[in-house]
């Protein structure tokens, strides 16, 4: 507080200096809570927290008790975002758009249960979730179930691939990787052993002390390096 006077004292000064500053803003503080001694006394509004997950159902298809308790032990693994450590959801534009889609029906079902639920609340969302898929994806409901099922199914190897099939995914790995190699040498990540890392594998090493060593090794670490990241997801 009393750093915070003379700073208050700095830009406008107060007659008396940081004390009378001070001095009046405990009076301030003082009569303030003095008159609202006796207001009634209002006690905070009961709440609690919804928590819009994936792991949940989606009504306009799971309609059986065992198709909707598969659906939420499945949760994440309906959502390209997750399947590769988040990355794949800046891959390829169809993985995001069923991304945005999947995350707008996981809502619709926890909404209108969180304020109604029931029979009538499941119709409700499937009828919407019906229309949340034809309006965004040309699709129906029975495709977009076939799409999920096959995408739950489908190995995080066989994703990679797809996504390094597309111009657009083979670069986004490229760099993915080249970032990777540029924060090694961050305390958070290897620090010193990163360093070395930097050096031997980034395609623009950061400037810093290392070893002379590293210097010579580089040009073969690298051929290795890149053959491998080359390889990666690619099929043989």
């Amino acid at each position: 507080m009393r750093a915070a006077a003379d700073a208050y004292d700095r830009s406008l000064p107060a007659p008396d200096g940081p004390a009378g500053v001070l001095a009046a803003g405990l009076a301030v503080e003082v009569a303030t809570q003095a008159f609202t001694a006796y207001q009634p006394f209002q006690r905070t509004a009961p709440f609690e927290f919804l928590r819009l997950g994936p792991d949940v159902e989606t009504p306009m298809v799971d309609r059986a008790s065992t198709d909707a308790a598969a659906a939420r032990d499945a949760g994440a693994g309906k959502l390209y975002g997750t399947r590769l450590r988040h990355f794949a959801a800046f891959g390829l534009p169809d993985w995001r758009r069923w991304d945005w889609c999947a995350g707008r029906l996981d809502a619709q079902t926890h909404l209108a249960r969180a304020l109604g639920g029931g029979p009538a609340a499941d119709a409700w969302t499937a009828g919407t979730q019906q229309a949340t898929v034809t309006a965004e994806l040309r699709i129906d409901a029975a495709t977009w179930q076939q799409r999920r099922a096959e995408l739950q199914t489908t190995t995080d190897g066989a994703l990679l691939t797809a996504l390094r099939s597309d111009p657009a995914g083979d670069h986004l790995v490229g760099s993915v990787v080249d970032a990777a190699m540029r924060a090694l040498p961050e305390p958070l990540a290897l620090g010193g052993r990163g360093q070395i890392l930097n050096a031997l594998l980034a395609r623009r090493p950061r400037a810093g002390k290392r070893p002379l060593w590293t210097r010579f090794a580089r040009p073969v670490t690298r051929i290795v390096w890149r053959r491998k990241v080359g390889r990666l997801g690619r099929p043989g």
